[in-house]
């Protein structure tokens, strides 16, 4: 075991000459797993780590130079990077901590610029999209920023100005229809700007109009519809025309259910009916008997007596 000591140390320093210290270092590593408390070996891995950290401080020192360049072209993320990569040859050198804390500052606040000056570049285009009348596209791109940008004031400024604009250049293009008695094309008009402008008041208040405008309209209607009908009926019953004109009461009270002047004349018209039929039925059964009367005179023998 004192030989395998012996000549591990020898070994180390032999390799230490000749500069392989990597190979020396393993050796120590090797060795201390068996002799682990011998203070010679721990010297010469010490050795070896002073040796290495001396090394890699002179190479530091040379890149740290080397990136004096990069600091002058503010490529703050290469420096980060490079300067992250340096740290783990000789940790805790002060002037690599120090310049890897700027750089990193530096980078954060040149992100920030740059942020700032795509946004800009964003805004100007939304204006831009506004003073052409592109409303729609507007609204698209502002939506577009202020997914990534939640809040932004002045994006949210200009995606409510687009859809104002967007919501007047489409009720002044169906001013005409918004106008006329479609109700059902208005409705869908007005609901469609709602969807891209929930917040505005006045095309509530649009769809709530034409919803009263269709509701008079139809109660015009109904009322037309119940004059008319009621003076065809009429004419049916001028003419006695009784089943028909209970059918058309029939008809004309399912608009109308409480008409008291068609649902009088229906009490009359059943009667009327029914007075008929009975006035038909007794008209039948007499030509029946006086039909029955003449056959019998005409052929006594052919009817038997009980």
């Amino acid at each position: 075991m004192s030989d395998e000591r012996k000549d591990g140390i020898a070994q180390i320093e032999a390799l230490i000459k000749e500069g392989n210290l990597k190979q020396a270092y393993s050796v120590c590593n090797k060795l201390l797993l068996n002799f682990p408390e011998n203070g010679k070996i721990r010297g010469l891995q010490k050795k070896i780590e002073k040796i290495v950290y001396e090394q890699n401080l002179k190479i530091v020192k040379n890149d740290l130079v080397n990136l004096k360049p990069l600091w002058k072209e503010k490529r703050y993320k290469e420096i980060v990077d490079k300067l992250e990569s340096l740290k783990s040859y000789v940790p805790g050198y002060g002037p690599i901590e120090k310049d890897l804390f700027k750089a990193k500052k530096l980078y954060r606040d040149q992100l920030i610029d740059g942020q700032k000056l795509a946004v800009d570049d964003y805004i100007k285009n939304i204006e831009k999209l506004i003073s052409e009348n592109k409303f729609q596209e507007a609204v698209v791109e502002s939506k577009k920023l202020l997914a990534k940008i939640p809040g932004h004031e002045k994006v949210t400024l200009l995606e409510k100005k687009a859809k104002d604009l967007f919501v007047v250049e489409k009720l002044k293009e169906n001013d005409f229809l918004l106008k006329s008695e479609k109700f059902d094309e208005i409705e869908a008009l007005l609901k469609e700007l709602i969807a891209v402008n929930p917040e505005s008041g006045k095309l509530k208040l649009l769809l709530e109009k034409a919803s009263k405008r269709q509701t008079v309209a139809l109660s015009y209607e109904k009322k037309d519809f119940v004059f008319q009908s009621f003076e065809h009926i009429k004419i049916l019953a001028q003419k006695k025309k009784w089943e028909k004109t209970i059918d058309a009461l029939i008809e004309l009270l399912k608009v109308d259910p409480s008409n008291m002047a068609a649902l009088e004349l229906l009490d009359k018209a059943r009667k009327k009916f029914d007075k008929q039929l009975t006035g038909e039925v007794t008209e039948k059964i007499s030509e029946l008997q006086k039909k029955f009367k003449a056959q019998k005179l005409n052929n006594p023998k052919g009817f038997i007596k009980l």
